[in-house]
């Protein structure tokens, strides 16, 4: 694919390679509304809008970019003059992290392609407040999921988390000096999601036959309970020609004589209420 001949002075902290495969997604999906939140130094800023120059879906605000005011705004003005593309961006700066996450949630709820390369500290309550709002076959990208994860990083963690709920690909890649940065990708599909977690096992039940009664033996545990430890002991116990078996706890086998399981257990009755013949068969 060919790219643009572009005119950049600023700090990059993204790389060539980067920005490009940024592009090659807008170009591939054309998304109609993107939302870049963390432009730095404008490098992508300006990669995502010559690409969304390119298609003709129209839309008000092609491209918002969101970034706080300490960061180097000015730079990606002047960058998107510079080539021609200051129409297409709509720059929002901010103050703090509050604000920052508010106004970024509200251009969230209607962009269908997103890029997230800042509040790396905030990332697990940035993106809580983000998903919720985020609509169906939409694309969110996130810039350094392959750092090292730590308080002030938690990007890496949050994306692994969410690549267990929705469809996603990463593309390995590394800073200037070798350190891993990494590209990963959402595909947000909540439909999709919702039935994968709440599909129910289709389970055939057979009809109940009234004619042919349904045998409760019951079982009572006497004195033993009291002082019964884990081993158990099971009792066969025939009703009406059915072999019912039993597990009773006991402190020890020997102590199930005859007449002892006798005293445990009681003659079965079926659900039409009759007294059933039982008979003990053997302790095992």
């Amino acid at each position: 694919m060919e790219y643009p001949n572009v005119s950049f002075r600023a700090v990059r902290d993204i790389t060539d390679e980067e920005v490009r495969i940024i592009y090659d997604l807008v170009m591939e999906h054309r998304p109609d509304r993107i939302l870049e939140i963390g432009p730095y130094g404008g490098y992508a800023t300006l990669y995502i809008a010559a690409a969304r120059n390119l298609y003709g879906v129209d839309s008000i605000e092609k491209v918002v970019s969101i970034d706080y005011k300490q960061a180097v705004v000015p730079r990606v003005e002047e960058t998107l003059e510079i080539n021609k593309l200051g129409e297409v961006v709509k720059l929002v700066v901010v103050d703090n992290y509050n604000d920052m996450k508010f106004i970024a949630t509200d251009f969230a709820k209607d962009a269908n392609f997103i890029l997230i390369d800042t509040c790396h500290r905030e990332m697990d309550d940035f993106w809580s407040s983000l998903e919720k709002v985020i609509k169906n076959n939409t694309i969110v990208v996130f810039h350094d999921v392959n750092c090292i994860a730590g308080e002030n990083m938690k990007t890496p963690v949050v994306f692994a988390n969410q690549c267990k709920l929705y469809k996603s690909n990463t593309r390995l890649t590394n800073d200037p000096n070798g350190n891993p940065n990494g590209i990963g990708i959402l595909f947000i599909d909540k439909e999709e999601e919702v039935v994968a977690t709440t599909a129910v096992e289709e389970v055939k039940i057979e009809e109940q036959d009234d004619s042919k009664p349904v045998l409760e033996p019951e079982v009572v545990i006497t004195d033993l309970a009291e002082s019964a430890t884990a081993e158990t002991t099971k009792v066969e116990v025939v009703v009406e020609e059915e072999k019912v078996v039993e597990v009773i706890p006991t402190v020890a086998k020997e102590v199930l004589k005859e007449d002892k399981i006798e005293e445990i257990v009681k003659s079965g009755r079926s659900r039409r209420g009759r007294p059933k013949k039982s008979k003990i068969i053997e302790a095992v």
